[in-house]
């Protein structure tokens, strides 16, 4: 089975960490995987297996005739096309229309912002409906069952993975802190609101992510220096392990999630954490730390939730046991490898 992953390119962000630590599982099982970059490489391309062979489209323009002539003749090499983001699938599938490519075809969905009633991508339930569907989530999983009308037996779960060791500290110092939070610099992840929890419970708090927003950017920024925080924002810092570990506990305020991977890397490391109810693995965890997750943004509700947190002695081992049953890497290969076998079989 010859499998290709595909996507724009590796920059920070949840699904492509995702798409890395996949793609590194099927390698290091003896998969025979390749990767497609329709425009470069990326940043976290440098977290890819060495050996992993690839390809870059370098794509300047997605209705380049040549460039879309070069894909074709990579997606023909390959029994299975596992893509991922819906503009990328949107180019594959076209693509496979154009040139009559039969092969496997694969969309992973990664949006944290699907509900039973989101509304249908273009031409998604028809021209480019997927035959094979992968969610991360099971409002993903609903969505594409229910919504999209996809047959139920092509559409597959599959809760998202880290790999720790893509998170070893690579020489970025950060300070000790009271608070952790992890999550690119844009207005869904509600930096602010953090901000006015660290401020009003006098604790320090480090904010690590990559500045997505300049506007939202600015405004945290004025925030911070307006309520007198202690809050330090640390730029670029894509491998959090050693971050995490001198953290009392992690917080999450994103509005919408799919994931978030964050909450696994807490996980992984043994760190309590508190973070609005959003997310599947927020529906897992819900189930063994109620305590941990919260459903609405009053600073008041958070406050006293964090001081119940930090006043309980948690097991590292049973919150790493969690990722161990749920989110490791064995796991998440056993569910992907079930899924390839059955849509190679069918």
């Amino acid at each position: 089975m010859k499998i290709l992953q595909v996507i724009d390119k590796l920059d920070l962000g949840g699904a492509e960490r995702v798409f890395v630590d996949l793609t590194n599982i099927l390698y290091e099982n003896k998969y025979d995987v390749c990767c497609l970059f329709l425009i470069e490489k990326g940043y976290l391309s440098k977290q890819l297996n060495s050996n992993i062979a690839y390809f870059e489209l370098n794509r300047k323009n997605k209705f380049s005739f040549q460039k879309i002539f070069e894909c074709a003749n990579i997606l023909k090499k390959y029994d299975v096309i596992h893509c991922h983001m819906r503009h990328v699938y949107r180019y594959i599938k076209l693509i496979s229309k154009i040139f009559a490519i039969n092969n496997v075809i694969i969309f992973h969905e990664h949006s944290g912002l699907i509900n039973s009633n989101s509304k249908i991508p273009f031409l998604f339930n028809s021209y480019f409906k997927p035959k094979y569907y992968i969610g991360v989530s099971k409002s993903h999983t609903e969505w594409a069952i229910n919504k999209i009308r996809i047959d139920k037996k092509n559409v597959f779960y599959l809760p998202n993975t880290i790999i720790w060791d893509n998170c070893i500290h690579e020489g970025n110092k950060v300070r000790q802190s009271d608070f952790l939070l992890i999550g690119n610099i844009k207005e869904t992840k509600n930096h602010i609101f953090a901000v006015e929890i660290a401020k009003k419970l006098n604790k320090s708090l480090n904010i690590i992510g990559y500045n997505q927003s300049k506007l939202y950017f600015e405004e945290l920024e004025k925030k911070i220096v307006q309520l007198g925080a202690d809050v330090i924002i640390y730029e670029n810092i894509d491998s959090v392990k050693n971050q995490i570990l001198s953290s009392k506990m992690g917080i999450s305020t994103s509005f919408h999630e799919s994931g978030p991977l964050v909450l696994i890397e807490f996980l992984c490391a043994g760190l309590p954490f508190l973070s609005y109810k959003t997310g599947e693995v927020s529906e897992i965890v819900h189930k063994y730390y109620p305590e941990f997750f919260i459903d609405n943004f009053n600073i008041d509700d958070w406050s006293n939730r964090i001081k119940l947190i930090l006043g309980n002695n948690y097991s590292p081992d049973n919150l790493q046991e969690i990722y161990t049953i749920h989110f490791s890497p064995s796991v998440y290969y056993t569910r992907l490898t079930k899924i390839y076998d059955q849509v190679c079989g069918s």
